[in-house]
């Protein structure tokens, strides 16, 4: 069994992988506990789905046998970053996939809610010098955890949210991932 415990280096509230696949775009990371048969030989084989599907890590148990083990905990937040976006003031930028990026420019403490439209490639969107957080469809609600990489799927809209808090320029960088589209810079 495995839980989650931080994405793109920042700590999350501790939750399985959905249908125990963890999903990883360009530059991503996760930090997995995995907890492991108390028994030794016993065997746990990570492995990589995509063509052709072969074993990245197995994990062998060795010597005596444990005492009791404990759930995760979560990790303590990262204080640099803000524990709510204000959306009050919310700078609010459309990029629809096939499009210009827009030229987005807010003042230093404005909160940036950009959604994303996508045609029928596959993208990821990397946020170099941003954390952002996915924003639930219907309103402003949160995924509980922050993303330096969001993965795009094909025909999708996903808006996500971030509070710039230094001066200076960032780069958002949009790469397909499939065909022979070229990237594209914000």
């Amino acid at each position: 069994e495995a839980q989650m415990i931080g994405l793109d280096g920042q700590p999350c509230e501790p939750f399985p992988p959905f249908e125990a696949a963890l999903v990883l775009g360009p530059l991503g990371r996760a930090d997995v506990l995995i907890d492991m048969p108390n028994d030794a030989g016993a065997k746990t084989d990570l492995l990589d789905h995509f063509n052709p599907a072969h074993v990245l890590v197995s994990i062998l148990v060795d010597g005596e046998r444990l005492g009791e083990r404990f759930l995760a905990k979560q990790l303590p937040d990262n204080r640099s970053l803000p524990k709510e976006i204000p959306f009050q003031r919310a700078e609010r930028f459309t990029w629809k996939a096939l499009e210009p990026p827009p030229e987005m420019r807010v003042k230093r403490g404005a909160s940036v809610v950009l959604t994303f439209e996508n045609g029928k490639t596959p993208h990821a969107l990397l946020l170099e010098g941003q954390t952002a957080r996915l924003l639930d469809a219907p309103d402003d609600g949160r995924k509980p955890w922050w993303h330096e990489t969001i993965l795009l799927p094909p025909d999708e809209t996903q808006r996500f949210a971030f509070l710039p808090d230094v001066a200076g320029r960032f780069a958002l960088d949009l790469i397909p991932l499939e065909g022979n589209g070229a990237p594209m810079r914000a």
